[in-house]
């Protein structure tokens, strides 16, 4: 067993001794390497130093140039920041001032409105004045043409009046020259004296000229009285009374008598007018109006008597109807007291 064992142990010994010596080759071209290699690395590391110096060199002063261009910038930093600080103030007041601005902007804005609602109105108003003017404009053209019309009216009026005036000096210079016979005339006009009292007695008859076939209306005769009183030997007056037969009944007139003599001649002419009631005998509740104008001859017979004979137009009116004739007359006049 032993043997064995010592052949084992001979065995792994003869098996240990070359692994040993490859073991040991290898260690000692591992060294060798190592130290070629760290040889290498030394240099290297020389180097690497070196550059390290150059590089601590050019960073320290690349250090110091950025420390001064750092104290440059900070020195410009603080006094941007003082500008800064500057225009913060001045924007502030630029911004106040805009805010001001704003406000007086707004404020012109609503003046600007104002003034064009002014202007408007300022338009409007100037057209309406425009057209009131072109108005006045007009009428005073009117009344312009108005004004020399009434200047020649008025310079008529002047010639007018001066020959009115001449002919009013030439009135009263005749006024003045006739008042001394005028004055006679009246004198012998009122003292005048023809008659005091005259009376009338006249045949009356008409025929109807329009309306004939309603009751009193197609003709009436009869007779009538008139006594007056002479005012001169022109003028006469009196009440007239009588009987008239009509066709459709019998009347009494009752009446006024005015008449007129011109000069006295052969035939003297004159004017009649005669108005009153006719008094219907069958119903005198109902009379009859008329008036009757109209124009006549006389011829005196004697000192105490004259003829006469009138022609005139008859109207009458009454509930019914109107009615108009035209009559004729044929009297004889007693004169008392004649010269």
């Amino acid at each position: 067993m032993d043997q064995t064992q010592n052949n084992k142990n001979k065995k792994k010994n003869a098996l240990l001794i070359p692994f040993l010596w490859l073991l040991g080759i290898g260690l000692t071209g591992g060294l060798v390497y190592m130290g070629s290699s760290i040889s290498k690395k030394g240099k290297q590391v020389a180097g690497l130093e070196q550059q390290l110096v150059q590089t601590s060199a050019a960073l320290n002063g690349e250090k110091d140039s950025l420390l001064t261009e750092l104290q440059k910038a900070s020195t410009d930093y603080l006094a941007l920041q003082a500008k800064n600080e500057i225009l913060d103030a001045s924007n502030n007041e630029l911004k106040n001032k805009s805010n001001r601005l704003a406000r007086q902007q707004n404020n012109l804005v609503e003046k600007q409105q104002q003034c064009d609602e002014n202007y408007s109105k300022l338009l409007s108003s100037f057209d309406q004045l425009n057209s009131e003017n072109k108005t006045l404009k007009s009428d005073l053209a009117a009344q312009q043409a108005e004004s020399g019309s009434l200047k020649d009216q008025l310079t008529n009026r002047d010639s007018q009046l001066n020959a009115q005036n001449n002919l009013l000096v030439a009135q009263k210079e005749k006024l003045t020259a006739d008042s001394t016979y005028s004055a006679a005339l009246m004198d012998s006009v009122i003292r005048e004296n023809s008659s005091n009292f005259i009376n009338i007695t006249e045949i009356n008859g008409a025929y109807g000229l329009k309306i004939r076939d309603v009751p009193y209306a197609h003709y009436f005769y009869g007779i009538t009285n008139v006594s007056g009183l002479f005012v001169n030997k022109h003028f006469i007056s009196g009440l007239g009374v009588g009987v008239i037969a009509y066709n459709g009944g019998v009347t009494v007139p009752l009446y006024l008598d005015f008449r007129y003599h011109f000069n006295k001649r052969n035939f003297t002419p004159y004017l009649y007018a005669d108005g009153g009631l006719l008094l219907k005998t069958d119903y005198l509740k109902e009379p009859i109006l008329f008036i009757n104008p109209g124009i006549g001859l006389y011829k005196s017979i004697s000192d105490k008597f004259a003829l006469n004979f009138g022609a005139g137009v008859f109207i009458q009116r009454d509930e019914a109807a109107k009615a108009s004739f035209v009559n004729f007359k044929l009297g004889l006049i007693y004169k008392k007291g004649s010269k």
